[in-house]
């Protein structure tokens, strides 16, 4: 497949403007056939990660099929993911977890899609996000079974402080 420079920034503008003016798919299916995916704009965002705002399931599955990475980190280390568990898109969410988003990996400021995630969805899709996340972070795994063992049993992992002794002042007689 040849890549046209021209058509990929349309299909790039384009996919920004989708949830505004909701083009024919047929349209942007064509665009997104001979767009170069990987392109990036000044922030670093891909048109995937453009068109996980929109919800629209259809144009994100032919984006993924038409060789865009789902991984792709932008100019802050955000993927579409990130965006997604940010934004609290349901639809989003579940083609990301359905076509193997990776939700343990960290952006700039440390923070993974299964952390952004927290209270923006559906208590089910919120439990698909930490199982996909523990499977692919497995010390996360162990340390949660290490603390659940540790409260279980009433065993203490912080060190204990010391009561500060109280000041003695002597008097002259």
């Amino acid at each position: 497949m040849t890549t046209n420079p021209q058509a990929a920034q349309y299909g790039q503008d384009l996919i920004a403007e989708f949830g505004k003016q909701r083009p024919d798919f047929d349209q942007i299916k064509f665009l997104i056939q001979h767009a170069d995916l990987s392109q990036q704009n000044a922030r670093g965002q891909t048109p995937l990660m453009l068109a996980v705002a929109t919800g629209n399931q259809d144009v994100m599955k032919a984006m993924l099929n038409n060789g865009a990475v789902i991984n792709q980190k932008d100019n802050r280390g955000d993927t579409a993911a990130h965006m997604v568990a940010r934004g609290g898109n349901e639809k989003s969410m579940g083609v990301m977890l359905a076509l193997g988003a990776n939700f343990a990996q960290a952006n700039e400021a440390g923070k993974t899609p299964y952390e952004l995630s927290q209270g923006n969805f559906k208590p089910e899709t919120a439990a698909r996000i930490q199982e996909r996340f523990e499977e692919q972070d497995p010390d996360f795994s162990r340390r949660r079974a290490f603390n659940a063992h540790i409260e279980k049993h009433g065993v203490r992992t912080e060190k204990p402080t010391k009561a500060p002794k109280p000041a003695v002042f002597k008097m002259k007689h």
